[in-house]
């Protein structure tokens, strides 16, 4: 399963969740092949443990919706 995250306010109201930080992660996770974790540029550069984990970018995308082309990560999972 692709997994997608995005950090930023989001509103939580009638047990879902709204906001644009919302919309990035959803398109963001649409973007992400099976298997991987892809997350915003902008949650990569504020990671306080970065140093600790390989990320890299993958491309800088124009989601629909959101006006500006938003950073796209891979957190690397090392294989055992």
């Amino acid at each position: 399963m692709p997994i997608g995250i995005n950090i930023g306010k989001v509103i939580f109201e009638d047990n879902d969740i709204f906001g644009n930080s919302v919309n990035i992660a959803s398109r963001i996770q649409n973007l992400t092949p099976p298997g991987k974790i892809y997350m915003s540029k902008t949650l990569c550069d504020s990671m306080l443990c970065k140093d600790e984990f390989k990320v890299d970018v993958v491309s800088y995308e124009k989601l629909r919706g959101i006006k500006e082309k938003i950073g796209i990560c891979e957190l690397v999972i090392p294989k055992e």
